[in-house]
């Protein structure tokens, strides 16, 4: 079973401004542990590591992360399960980067995950350039991937998915204390897009039982996102950055997401930062809290709330601070997710925390 836990959801606007160095970056080493926690009893604890050097005209970076799963929740006890769970995913990416010319970049890279039921491969190659003196940077990645999920308890079951995508960025400097950031994503899937766990309940019309269905979803998934990011000093000490997204898919499916940041610079080289998000989304075109009655479902079906119509609210306190070679960033924050039209649990609220260092040089 798959427990998938958004990591931002502005991940789009990220990109943005860090696809790729036109230049050889600083050596760097970093640790990260992210803490998830909510009331329907679901904890992820996932420790990550990132190290990156380069030499002459040639880099390398590598990332490992690990998410240690923990859950008794609604989505568990009423899919996979009938009893608490503990899973643990296993995740590796390399990338190797050469600069053929001043300012110009490109990277290749690769990604693998894994856990008892699901394996993940991804590659990507990636494009950087530098103009107009260095206040433009562009980006262009494409992306290939191959997903297989097997099911607990069904040794025939196999369900695989192929897709790639293509995601062009541009970081502009607008003047000396502004810089936007423009990023465009294209994604195509195909294959398996559902849960082997999940089932919907259909009641025949002619006795009172229910029966149930495996999911049903299409085959084919095309989705485009476009993202828009400006960050600007304010002051001496003051930054302030906004964020939009949009996403629309052939499921019918569209989200919009909205972030405000702002940060201060402390004594003795600290900030403190605070940043609020907010997410909505409606339903996919064949989501349905209740399968209409009749001998048979829809073909195409659903028990995946998070196809349907959904809000979420974020808000995060994010302190930084450099101790000689190494700076230490933490943050908490408070998370609401509010399921509009599902009956087993219409609202999550979690605690988040996150408490990273890096050492560069």
């Amino acid at each position: 079973m798959r427990l998938q836990l958004s990591r931002g959801a502005l991940a789009l606007v990220v990109a943005a401004a860090s696809v790729a160095h036109a230049e050889p970056p600083p050596d760097e080493v970093s640790g990260t542990l992210r803490v998830y926690a909510d009331d329907d009893h679901l904890t992820v604890v996932s420790p990550s590591a990132h190290g990156q050097v380069a030499a002459a005209r040639l880099g390398v970076d590598v990332d490992v992360a690990v998410d240690a799963v923990s859950a008794a929740s609604v989505d568990v006890m009423t899919s996979a399960s009938p009893r608490a769970v503990t899973e643990r995913r296993v995740e590796a990416g390399l990338g190797v980067t050469t600069w053929p010319r001043d300012r110009a970049a490109l990277r290749l890279g690769a990604l693998v995950s894994h856990e008892h039921d699901y394996d993940v491969v991804r590659g990507d190659a990636t494009a950087t350039v530098e103009l107009a003196q260095r206040n433009t940077t562009l980006a262009l990645r494409g992306q290939l991937e191959l997903d297989r999920a097997t099911a607990v308890g069904d040794p025939m079951f196999v369900g695989e998915r192929r897709g790639g995508g293509l995601l062009v960025t541009a970081t502009q400097l607008i003047d000396r204390r502004t810089i936007a950031d423009l990023a465009v994503d294209a994604r195509l899937a195909d294959g398996w897009h559902g849960s082997p766990y999940r089932t919907v309940l259909v009641h025949a019309l002619d006795q009172p039982t229910f029966t149930r269905w495996p999911e049903a979803t299409p085959a084919v998934r095309r989705a485009l996102a476009a993202a828009v990011r400006v960050r600007r000093a304010i002051g001496e000490r003051w930054v302030g950055a906004a964020s939009a997204r949009g996403y629309l898919d052939d499921w019918d499916l569209h989200s919009a997401t909205a972030t405000v940041e702002a940060r201060r610079a402390l004594a003795g080289d600290a900030r403190l930062g605070v940043v609020a998000r907010g997410y909505l989304q409606d339903g996919a075109s064949f989501w349905r809290r209740r399968q209409p009655d009749g001998a048979t479902p829809p073909a195409l079906r659903t028990a995946d709330r998070t196809l349907g119509p959904m809000a979420s609210a974020q808000v995060e306190l994010v302190g930084e601070r450099r101790l000689g070679a190494a700076r230490l960033v933490a943050a908490v924050g408070g998370l609401g997710l509010w399921y509009l039209d599902a009956a087993a649990q219409s609202r999550r609220l979690a605690i988040t925390t996150t408490l990273s260092v890096t050492w560069a040089r």
